[in-house]
């Protein structure tokens, strides 16, 4: 049995834990939050036992596992001290706020031969997973990809509206979409952007940006990002090869179509129902128990986080902006 250990028991954290313990071979045995009432809610639910400190969580011989849901600036220290108290650390996006943090996160991990999963979770949603599953099985290389994610923003106050404190969208939100880039299109090289803070007088970070990128392997890539409008939109086209492919989360629905076929239209009710948070924490407890790296890795958290701040600094710079080191 592995025995999980979570710090930072907000929606997020809730919902992690709640679909870890729901995997066979795991159990929530010790919870920590600096709001002790949020740490003892969880408990009440999931079991366990709420902590006094992160420091008494750690030392407890049956926490095998720890999950970090603290809000991202606050994910260096609770990891690295996690993993010099040999726990292997299940963090939720986005890994850190800058590159440094990053490292020094996969090296702890690294020297204490622990797993490092990030919570990257949006490649295993359905609609995100099917599409890729489709992209590669039966529609060949991907030539170029764009991906549109707007709506509004709603946090006046609080970490979230602070460019120190959440990373602004594009580290808050737009990780999610920078790893699906990847995970479709391979390694990035170079990104360029525009945008800034076009609407909104409450937060002191870029409320719309629009980035280009390009891939090792030749592809193209865009994301049109915006917490700035009053209409949601959430959609995607993928052109390849042998063919091409559109989805649109809001509506549940994918269509693709090989050059050589007929066009095919799947919905919802269609869409693989597991998948998610579900997938990603069994897929972190079965690393464990099969003593193998996760899926998602400390790297890919990291390259997330690269993608961000290359676009950031395109916005600032007016230039395109490389990418990694080859």
């Amino acid at each position: 049995m592995i025995g999980i250990g979570i710090t930072g028991c907000g929606g997020m954290g809730t919902e992690i834990v709640r679909k870890m313990t729901g995997v066979e071979g795991a159990e929530l045995v010790a919870a920590h939050d600096v709001s002790e009432s949020a740490a003892q809610n969880v408990v009440k639910e999931l079991g366990g036992e709420a902590m006094g400190s992160y420091e008494d969580l750690l030392e407890r011989e049956d926490v095998d596992a720890v999950v970090v849901a603290t809000p991202g600036y606050l994910h260096r220290e609770p990891v690295i001290r996690a993993a010099q108290a040999s726990k292997h650390v299940f963090c939720e996006k986005p890994m850190a706020l800058n590159l440094g943090d990053c490292d020094l996160m996969i090296e702890a991990c690294r020297e204490a031969g622990v797993n490092l999963m990030i919570g990257q979770v949006l490649r295993l949603l359905p609609l995100f997973k099917e599409s890729a599953r489709i992209v590669r099985e039966e529609l060949g290389k991907p030539l170029a990809m764009s991906t549109v994610r707007i709506g509004g923003w709603g946090y006046t106050e609080g970490w979230r509206a602070s460019m120190e404190t959440s990373g602004g969208i594009l580290l808050e939100v737009n990780v999610h979409e920078f790893d699906y880039l990847r995970y479709v299109c391979g390694e990035p090289v170079e990104a360029f952007a525009y945008g800034g803070r076009l609407a909104l007088d409450y937060v002191d970070f870029e409320d719309t940006v629009y980035s280009s990128f390009r891939f090792e392997n030749g592809a193209i890539g865009n994301l049109r990002a915006a917490v700035s409008s009053a209409l949601g939109k959430y959609t995607g086209e993928i052109i390849c090869e042998d063919g091409a492919l559109s989805y649109d989360n809001r509506k549940g629905k994918i269509c693709y179509k090989r050059f050589d076929g007929e066009e095919v239209v799947i919905t919802r009710d269609e869409l693989p129902e597991f998948g998610g948070v579900a997938e990603e924490t069994q897929e972190f407890v079965q690393s464990i128990l099969e003593n193998r790296k996760p899926s998602i890795t400390g790297a890919d958290g990291r390259a997330c986080v690269e993608m961000a701040l290359a676009v950031r600094r395109s916005l600032s710079e007016g230039v395109p902006v490389d990418i990694g080191s080859r």
